[in-house]
């Protein structure tokens, strides 16, 4: 026979307040930034220079297609998920989240060519075509 659980307090906002208050010290949280921060600074400086790659890389092919900097976040978005993608998967996963990706994108109201030119950009060929998929008419806004 299993041992009996014990019983559990009950919670409410006040008290997951004052239990994360008495976790969060500004001096507990100094001495772990002072011990982590060289081993980080590293892994940061390398995603910044991979950041202001993707905007410049966005920012072209955006303006090429020439739509106004307002927009230019939604293929920003699109750009880092595709980065990311390509840091964690390979062959037919990364393929398959590129696609689905890029569908959601479609069914956002974004342009399909600009789309699949970032992608390219990031080496990633879509093989997908939204207008070929049983829901195509969802995507004529």
């Amino acid at each position: 026979m299993p041992a009996r659980r014990r019983r559990s307090s009950i919670r409410d906002a006040a008290s997951r307040f004052e239990m994360w208050d008495r976790k969060v010290k500004a001096d507990t949280y100094a001495l772990q930034l002072e011990s982590v921060k060289p081993l980080v600074r590293g892994k940061v400086a390398q995603y910044q220079v991979a950041h202001e790659n993707l905007i410049s890389t966005v920012r072209n092919i955006v303006g090429a297609f020439g739509y106004e900097a307002a927009i230019m976040q939604e293929y920003m978005w699109f750009a880092q998920k595709l980065w990311s993608f390509k840091n964690h998967y390979t062959n037919e996963a990364l393929q398959k989240q590129a696609d689905s990706l890029f569908i959601w994108h479609v069914m956002r109201g974004n342009n399909e060519a600009c789309l699949r030119a970032v992608a390219q950009a990031l080496g990633i060929k879509i093989s997908i075509c939204p207008s070929l998929l049983p829901c195509s008419s969802a995507l004529s806004f």
